[in-house]
């Protein structure tokens, strides 16, 4: 499909995982992009080397459920 030039948000990405350090995955896999597209463009959690293509993008429904799944997962809990 796409080479991957600035991935938006919800975008399914080839990514090669490898080489790798410690117990990290060691394989080429599709990842998910769930960062603002103003992240994606100055802030990296994954090199731009190791993205191969663009699969495609999450559907309006599993992009809203992965969004909830965030909020619920980084809610601060009332202790």
């Amino acid at each position: 499909m796409d080479v991957v030039k600035s991935p938006g948000r919800f975008d399914i990405v080839l990514v090669d995982l490898d080489p790798t350090l410690g117990s990290e995955i060691r394989k080429t896999r599709p990842c998910l992009v769930v960062s603002p597209d103003e992240m994606n463009r100055h802030i990296r959690t994954v090199d731009k080397a190791r993205l191969i293509r663009r699969l495609g993008t999450a559907d309006q429904e599993t992009a809203r459920a992965v969004a909830h799944t965030l909020v619920e997962m980084f809610a601060l809990s009332e202790a």
